[in-house]
């Protein structure tokens, strides 16, 4: 077996139906009795991934519907929260609005990373936010204390001070 680093797929070699290898961007050609296709997804570009699979797809007669990320970290506009940097928040709430209309509300564990938030809770808002809201820019409020009333908040942070 040889495996070829910083190599680049440029299409699959079909005879009657059976991809039978690969055709690589250098020209060069892989013949193979079997060949795996596991390119990624669109969602993280800079770890090399960059949709090819779907493309193969397409070229050999598969039916693509339109790709958009899902299950992906956002990045945010406003710089604070990259401060913030490796903070992980449980039980908080998020609910994500495009102006007044609600598109996304759930509860759970989120974190701040070097470009935005991400973890399990907006994870699953990232879904919500892909069928119809992709590319738009949208508002995230997060509430830390959930459980709390206003009235809780307060008196719980008078008493901290």
């Amino acid at each position: 077996m040889k495996i070829s680093f910083h190599t680049e797929v440029k299409s699959l070699i079909v005879r009657d139906g059976v991809v039978c290898g690969v055709e690589l961007t250098d020209g060069r050609k892989l013949e193979a009795d079997a060949v795996v296709v596991a390119t990624g997804g669109i969602s993280y570009p800079s770890t090399g991934s960059t949709g090819d699979g779907y493309r193969f797809a397409k070229e050999n007669g598969h039916r693509v519907t339109d790709i958009k990320p899902a299950l992906v970290p956002f990045t945010v506009k406003e710089s604070w929260p990259l401060s913030l940097q490796g903070l992980a928040l449980k039980n908080v709430n998020v609910v994500l609005k495009d102006g007044k209309k609600e598109i996304y509300q759930g509860f759970g564990e989120m974190l701040f990373t070097h470009f935005g938030i991400s973890g399990p809770l907006i994870l699953s808002a990232s879904s919500y936010y892909d069928k119809q809201y992709f590319g738009k820019e949208v508002q995230l409020y997060l509430d830390l204390k959930p459980a709390l009333t206003k009235e809780q908040l307060d008196a719980r942070l008078l008493r901290e001070f």
